[in-house]
């Protein structure tokens, strides 16, 4: 958590101005589209874009008459996402040598639900217009890796699409969920971007080029990103978090009651290094360091902060900020330099000083009254020397809360299987050790970890009469990942009212509903994995198996691990079996595809893997996706039929309008009435049809999902190229509709009928061990028991 010197000091707006219209969060955007003058780019309702140039407006209070400060443009439909860029450097020739106006600055690209828009302000010309299945939710620009060209970055429905400024893909992949959010910033260190990428799975995802090379987890949906320096990015979630990461790193995390808009990277200090500035749907601006969080400005607004974006934007050689208001305010703050910002801080550590001291000394007044008191009640209830409470008697020093130095508290972790009224869980269980472990109680549990608990915290406390030895929490993880635990207990005696606070850290397996068994018979036709790593250490391999799993009892102990089973308890009791076979083959057998690429991703990210290419058969999960692209093409035919009739409607509405005005004008009142009845026939077809095919739109759109996610779920079974390659070739194979060859890709162009037999024979080498062990213990057996007669 964030820490925080002081109160932070207000800041004043150095000017503002008032839009006509109101500003929908995350709809702000500027760019220089003429070259020189900056322009500020809005969204407001209704599908409408306002562009407010501050040239203009300039002008116009100077008495120069240079046309409307507002330029409104009307989106053919609802606007996601706005942003400002220059992609021109390698292809304004093509575009100029086709006889379209030349563009001279940045290019307005609009995203929305269905489609991308790239829009020439400066001309008032279209540039490109192209359908966009998967959506756009967010934007970003710039250079990707060893690109050369800049390219724009549009994150929609579990993909991530670069287009040039003639609107052709240049890269593609895809992501666990919904993309939400998008940056580029150098995560590696070597000089590169890297892509990021924030969706509605609490991931945060980092690119290579097309290979994702680390995954950070959070606590709810990535809805920004801002990169702040090098590999320093900024984040926001929407349950209020905002925070740092440096690289996979986070340096700082704090939360907020309200939820972040929208978030910037600017010098506040002028000391050369951003502050991360963070606007709040409840009018809120506040700036905090990089490095500590520590929270150097806070000022209040009226209204709920639509965006915030950062330029020179009346043109005096000064970078500001602009933060964009929902009720159309606009205002401008400025930076204050290291010396006014030090000044006011020092100002107000003096202040906080004085108020620390005084708040110390009440505490410490209150502390001596209360056990004043305590001492004077524990007194009265000795009418003797000692007093029994539940057949434990309690002396003068158990009644002042005291307890033994050795005293201490022993925490263990097991698997609790699901039941009829419970699912599965993790049962944590505090006990007390030590001397007077009769007469120590435990009064409160308090547990503090991120993804676990709603709140991220979890409180027991027990009544004074009813104060245990010991206590059992249960936990129930909703997703496979490590978890940092931060537990406080509270003890004392049953009288205590101080009681002693003993702080533990505990890590909570990644793969802890994971649940080590003995091996079985697998079926033949049993779905699987096949993937090689070599060497395959088994040290190492036993050392990933103790850290990411919870292992109970003496499983996995000896040194042979060639077979491995575990049961998950969240996924219906799935069970699943690894083997290990010479040379550094593993055959996994699973039904769940998302837990084998978890065990893979995490197995090749312990072992340092680069590269690895697998095999799989899941025949369930091929139907599944033949099912998706089956219907893909019904509702893609019925979506082309659908628009081919509008346009059929459209056309003889053209000639019922000519024919009702012939009509009007020849004084035919019936052959104008006859038109307008057929008229609005075609208008109660129209809007079915447009009702049919918006239903056709968001069906296409949600198969598109499950489509690009079947893919993550495959591309998860490799790492490195085999990633990249597979994904690369899924979206050509998607994009021919060729489903066989899809399917064998993802596959892995196995061949079912050889690894069968070799299963089979697997299986039956493994039958004949286990017969030849039993024929060996129970001639062991019969040895015993002839030497004990004899």
């Amino acid at each position: 958590m964030a820490g925080m010197t002081g109160p932070a000091p207000a800041h004043t707006p150095l000017w503002s101005l008032k839009f006509r219209h109101n500003v929908r969060e995350g709809l702000v955007t500027m760019g220089k589209y003429d070259g020189v003058h900056p322009s500020l780019t809005c969204g407001t309702d209704g599908g409408k874009v306002f562009v407010h140039n501050m040239e203009a407006r300039q002008q116009r209070l100077s008495g120069v008459d240079s046309g409307s400060e507002y330029q409104l443009l009307t989106m053919q439909s609802h606007v996601c996402s706005l942003l400002a860029a220059d992609l021109r450097p390698a292809t304004i020739a093509a575009a100029s040598s086709e006889g379209a106006p030349e563009m001279v600055g940045d290019t307005l690209f609009v995203g929305s639900p269905s489609s991308l828009q790239a829009y020439d302000v400066h001309n008032n010309t279209e540039v490109f217009y192209r359908d966009v299945l998967d959506g756009v939710n967010a934007m970003t620009y710039g250079l990707l890796g060893d690109r050369t060209e800049p390219l724009l970055y549009a994150g929609g429905n579990c993909s991530i699409t670069g287009v040039d400024l003639a609107g052709d893909d240049k890269y593609w992949t895809v992501t666990g969920d919904n993309v939400q959010s998008i940056a580029l910033a150098d995560f590696s260190g070597d000089s590169k971007n890297e892509l990021y990428a924030g969706s509605d799975d609490y991931d945060i995802r980092v690119f290579k080029n097309d290979n994702m090379i680390a995954e950070m987890s959070e606590v709810e949906a990535v809805h920004h990103l801002c990169p702040l320096f090098k590999n320093v990015v900024a984040y926001a979630l929407t349950n209020g978090s905002i925070g740092v990461y440096y690289g996979a790193s986070r340096f700082w995390r704090v939360k907020s009651r309200n939820h972040p808009t929208s978030i910037l990277a600017f010098d506040l200090d002028k000391d050369g290094v951003a502050e991360v500035v963070s606007g709040w749907s409840k009018g809120k601006i506040d700036a905090r360091r990089c490095r500590s969080g520590d929270l150097m400005m806070k000022t209040t607004l009226p209204s709920g902060i639509a965006g915030l974006i950062s330029g020179d934007y009346t043109e005096h050689g000064e970078d500001t900020i602009l933060c964009c208001c929902m009720d159309g305010d606009v205002k401008c703050f400025g930076a204050q330099g290291a010396e006014a910002v030090k000044s006011v801080q020092q100002k107000a550590a003096e202040e906080e000083h004085a108020m620390q001291v005084l708040r110390q000394q009440r505490q410490t007044l209150r502390d001596q009254l209360l056990a004043a008191n305590e001492n004077i009640e524990a007194r009265d209830l000795l009418s003797h020397n000692s007093v029994a409470v539940s057949g434990v008697v309690y002396n003068d020093d158990i009644l002042m809360s005291t307890i033994h130095e050795k005293t201490n508290i022993q925490m263990e972790m097991s698997v609790e299987p699901d039941t009829k009224d419970s699912e599965a869980s993790i049962a944590l269980c505090f006990k007390i050790t030590g001397p007077h472990i009769g007469t120590t109680r435990i009064k409160s549990v308090v547990i503090f970890a991120e993804g676990l608990f709603e709140n991220e915290s979890h409180q027991v406390y027990y009544p004074q009469a009813a104060m245990p030895e010991s206590s059992t929490i249960m936990v129930y993880p909703n997703k496979d990942m490590a978890i940092d635990m931060m537990i406080k207990v509270l003890i004392g005696s049953a009288f205590s009212k101080q009681f002693h606070v003993f702080e533990l850290e505990k890590l909570l397996p990644r793969f802890c509903l994971l649940v080590p068994k003995e091996p079985e018979t697998v079926p033949v036709d049993s779905p699987l994995i096949r993937f090689q790593i070599e060497p395959l250490n088994s040290k190492y391999f036993k050392q990933w198996l103790h850290e990411h799993f919870l292992v109970q009892g003496t499983y996995w102990d000896s040194d042979d691990l060639s077979e491995i089973c575990v049961t998950s308890l969240r996924h219906n009791s799935q069970d699943l079996t690894m083997r290990v076979l010479p040379g550094g083959n593993v055959v996994m057998y699973t039904n769940e595809i998302q837990l084998a690429g978890d065990l893979i991703q995490s197995l090749s990210s312990f072992l340092h893997v680069e590269n690895l290419e697998s095999q799989c058969h899941f025949p369930a999960y091929e139907e599944y996706v033949k099912d998706c692209i089956k219907k893909v093409e019904e509702q893609q035919q019925l979506y082309t039929r659908l628009r081919a009739e509008i346009a059929d409607h459209s056309n003889l509405i053209r000639g019922l309008v000519v024919r009702a005005e012939d009509a009007r004008v020849n004084h035919d009142m019936l052959g104008v009435r006859q038109a307008y009845k057929s008229l609005n026939e075609f208008n109660i077809d129209l809007v079915r049809g447009h009702n049919i095919r918006c239903n056709t739109h968001g069906q296409l759109i949600e198969l598109q999902r499950q489509l690009n996610m079947a893919v993550q779920q495959f591309a998860r079974l490799r790492v490195g190229i085999g990633k990249t390659r597979l994904i690369a070739r899924s979206k050509n194979a998607l994009k021919s509709d060729q489903l066989e060859k899809l399917l064998d890709m993802l596959r892995g162009y196995i061949d079912m009928r050889a690894l069968t037999k070799e299963q089979a024979k697997e299986t039956q080498l493994r039958q004949q061990r286990e017969v030849k062990e039993r024929q060996q213990s129970s001639q062991q057996a019969e040895k015993g028991q002839k030497r004990a007669r004899a």
